[in-house]
């Protein structure tokens, strides 16, 4: 891509465009790809940009958002965890499901830890839409896997977003994909689905989730490990707070009395310091 005559032709077509005023030096930007000097431009006028974007066939657009793609995977090996989210773009228009789920995936988990919720959202969406196209080509055990835990981040960060109706989809969708040994999963998705409809304050099938997942974990056949009693544990936690809001405090006491040794002896910090908090108000 950049052998000399392929640049004399960039150059003579650059050149060209910016005398017609088209496009101008990217000066002073914050873009992540903005370090070639001058070599970075930009539209001067979106609409320039559309028309220009819907004249190339379709085929030929897959072919220069891979060139791009991988141009850039080049020129900045460093960085491509920070680049994540325009490789992804890039990769995705390219249908490239390996490389585009890989990054997409990347670009979600790093805009979830910046609490840029919608954007994470939207990378996870699609995201889980390549790697349903992996899964469906090979319904191998790391295609699964990979399904399942970008339907549970997606979950986990549509309900700090109040979408409980989207959240509860995706964690049934992770449930549906999981492995049937893998109890503690299964358990934590139904925990996650009671959890959408408490906040919802739709308790009933709050309850009914949260025995749904006290049920995956009983009939384990493997041994009480640490995580199965961290989501044990969690389970009872989750229905003391439902027990709160439906101001059932004989229950709540109950419930603490039978899991209070257990907490101790199993619960990490944050359970026991919530178990002292539900405890408390089971109290007052």
């Amino acid at each position: 891509m950049y052998d000399e005559q392929i640049r004399h032709q960039l150059d003579h077509a650059l050149g060209e465009l910016r005398e017609r005023e088209f496009v101008h030096p990217n000066v002073g930007s914050d873009s992540n790809t903005a370090a070639l000097d001058d070599d970075e431009y930009m539209f001067k006028h979106a609409m320039t940009q559309e028309v220009a974007y819907g004249s190339i066939l379709l085929a030929r657009r897959k072919e220069l958002h891979l060139r791009i793609a991988e141009a850039i995977q080049q020129l900045f090996p460093e960085r491509l965890a920070e680049l994540s989210a325009t490789l992804g773009f890039h990769f995705d228009k390219t249908e490239s499901s390996v490389r585009a789920e890989s990054y997409l995936h990347r670009a979600a988990d790093s805009a979830r830890a910046n609490f840029a919720n919608a954007e994470a959202i939207s990378f996870y969406k699609a995201a889980i839409r390549h790697a349903g196209h992996l899964f469906e080509a090979s319904d191998d055990s790391a295609s699964r896997a990979r399904l399942v835990k970008l339907n549970e981040s997606l979950g986990d960060v549509l309900t700090l977003s109040g979408e409980q109706e989207q959240a509860c989809a995706a964690f049934a969708e992770a449930l549906k994909r999981c492995e049937m040994q893998d109890a503690v999963g299964r358990s934590s998705f139904h925990r996650k689905i009671g959890l959408c409809h408490s906040l919802k304050r739709n308790y009933v099938e709050s309850a009914r989730a949260f025995d749904q997942a006290d049920t995956e974990l009983d009939a384990a056949e493997e041994a009480k490990s640490l995580p199965w009693w961290e989501e044990k544990l969690q389970i009872q936690l989750e229905r003391m707070h439902l027990f709160y809001w439906q101001g059932m405090v004989p229950e709540m006491r109950a419930l603490a009395g039978a899991f209070e040794a257990a907490i101790g002896r199993h619960g990490t910090p944050t359970q026991r310091s919530k178990f002292l908090t539900m405890l408390s108000l089971s109290l007052s």
